[in-house]
């Protein structure tokens, strides 16, 4: 072979646009000479080659202005979770000054571990994730979806894509939502307690008091002992009438506070003479809010009337603790448990969650069968 030919103009010429298809170019195209020699028929053949690839392939700087101009956030990470690139959306979002930042770094998820995630992504074919998480910029935390999918350009070169958006603002509509409803559903509570302690309640105090005269003026054989009676049935129908009220609006909570509310509740529950109630509340925070404290009580009251209910437990664990900055509130029981699988979300479980929400609480049940129920609620003010 005659080595010199290497140097030939043509085959340089040739080269350059080699070097330009490398590079994400296939624009360009070889000069033919017409001569019809070995070097036009490479050169042909080399811009066939060009038009192929610029029929199939994106174009780089065409990838990277859509890659810029989306409005999610959207990340490249390495195997190890590293970040490697990141779209101009993903800028204003970040942590700045971080040469090789991390997705753990500013990442988490609200179910399972990244790392898990990444994991799972990179063994299991076709396995992409989607969920929520939070994001950990330089000034706040914001709620975000998140989806990651697993690329692998080729055996050596295997990377994550992570696309990012923000839903703070759905989810302050949503916790305005909520609190509508239940500010509503409290109002008509407290006006519905109210009528009844002050139109009922007071009616059949005064019926109590009429029979009682009439009881102690009755001569005829066994006319005192009907009216005896009578007093009795009122006594408890207003018995059950101040248990209504307190169950729609206990004034014990909005006059001494949650523990003495919270210590009522269970004294009215101490009919249920199998189920030995204990409770801890520690409260160390002066300035919360009333409607925080009707929806804690509101959640271990749901809590308590379903283990009464349906667990079959002896034994029901209710601990609140409430600082200046977290409160977590511990409930569980010793009873039958449940299958979490075959979890039906009724009335009460949904009004729990629905509470949870309003304060801005993260919960978690854990359940088994035969193994009693634990639910944790937490969050931070």
């Amino acid at each position: 072979m005659n080595y010199g030919a290497l140097d030939n103009p043509r085959i340089l010429e040739i080269e350059e646009v080699l070097l330009d298809y490398c590079r994400g170019n296939f624009y360009k195209q070889v000069r033919l000479t017409g001569e019809m020699d070995i070097y036009d028929s490479f050169a042909a053949a080399v811009n066939m080659v060009g038009e192929e690839l610029s029929a199939t392939t994106v174009n780089r700087n065409y990838f990277l202005s859509i890659f810029n101009e989306v409005d999610s956030i959207l990340l490249i990470a390495s195997e190890n979770g590293e970040i490697t690139d990141k779209n101009k959306a993903a800028e204003t979002y970040l942590k700045q000054g971080d040469s090789n930042p991390n997705l753990q770094d500013f990442l988490v998820l609200n179910e399972e571990d990244i790392s898990d995630i990444l994991e799972k992504l990179r063994v299991i074919p076709g396995f992409r994730y989607a969920g929520e998480g939070k994001l950990l910029c330089e000034d706040k935390v914001i709620d975000v979806t998140v989806k990651i999918n697993f690329l692998s350009a080729s055996q050596n070169d295997e990377s994550y894509i992570i696309t990012l958006n923000d839903i703070s603002e759905l989810i302050k509509k949503d916790r305005e939502l909520v609190k509508a409803i239940i500010t509503t559903q409290e109002q008509e509570r407290n006006r519905l307690a109210q009528d009844l302690h002050d139109d009922i309640g007071q009616q059949l105090s005064g019926l109590k008091m009429f029979m009682q005269v009439l009881s102690s003026k009755q001569g005829q054989e066994g006319g005192k002992e009907i009216l005896n009676t009578c007093v009795n049935l009122v006594d408890s129908i207003a018995e059950e009438i101040r248990s209504v009220c307190f169950n729609l609006m206990p004034r014990t909570l909005n006059e001494l506070g949650l523990e003495k509310a919270l210590e009522l509740l269970l004294e009215k529950t101490i009919p249920h003479k199998t189920i030995d109630f204990r409770l801890l509340c520690n409260q160390d925070n002066p300035t919360i809010d009333k409607d925080f404290e009707v929806n804690v009580f509101r959640i271990i009251q749901e809590f308590v009337n379903n283990s009464i209910r349906h667990s079959e437990c002896n034994l029901v664990n209710i601990s609140v603790i409430i600082t200046s900055q977290h409160y977590e509130i511990n409930l569980s029981d010793n009873g039958k448990g449940f299958d979490k699988k075959n979890m039906r979300k009724g009335m009460g479980l949904l009004n729990i969650a629905t509470r949870t929400k309003f304060i801005q609480g993260e919960i978690q049940w854990t359940a088994k069968k035969g193994k009693g129920v634990h639910l944790r609620i937490s969050g931070m003010f």
